[in-house]
């Protein structure tokens, strides 16, 4: 949120389910009716109308953001892939620990060079280490059970229901 607002942020991830309909398609074969294709040709054209309308526009911003969504697809389709049957079935656990790792060699470094490690310094220092320890076991045991949760609702419906219901779950949220 420092190169984009906001708005503009959640505008340009509510193309999410587009991307993930794109990518199911060439990785887990899946194919969609044309009612729902033409729906998600409007999607788009309200997305560009409203990124090309925008006045808080950065260019920096809105590919951090389009990188966020690639990533996203990504994760979400190749999880529906891994458990939905495939030739090579994983189970819940596998794809959490499968992805939990690249995650923190992909994260550290940018916390670190952000200066994360300074505030938390700072945070232990004040708040003491019993504390901290409760806030950060919360935190993953919160943050453990909604990637099951996560990976589970991909399993049992698939990739574009759960990006569509992710940004139901947004508009609840905001």
């Amino acid at each position: 949120l420092l190169f984009c607002t906001l708005a503009l942020n959640q505008l340009i991830r509510s193309f999410a389910p587009v991307a993930v309909a794109i990518a199911s398609y060439f990785i887990e074969g899946k194919s969609y009716s044309y009612p729902k294709q033409l729906t998600l040709g409007i999607l788009v054209l309200g997305i560009l109308l409203g990124v090309s309308a925008s006045p808080d526009f950065e260019l920096v911003g809105f590919l951090l953001c389009a990188a966020s969504v690639v990533g996203a697809t990504f994760q979400i389709v190749l999880t529906g892939y891994f458990v939905g049957g495939q030739k090579v079935t994983l189970h819940v656990f596998d794809i959490f620990l499968y992805t939990a790792l690249p995650s923190i060699i992909l994260l550290l470094p940018l916390a670190y060079t952000s200066g994360d490690h300074v505030e938390m310094y700072k945070a232990w220092e004040k708040l003491g280490t019993a504390t901290i320890a409760v806030l950060l076991l919360s935190g993953g045991f919160i943050a453990f059970f909604y990637n099951i949760i996560t990976i589970l609702l991909i399993k049992f419906t698939s990739s574009v229901y759960y990006s569509v219901a992710g940004g139901f779950k947004v508009c609840l949220v905001i």
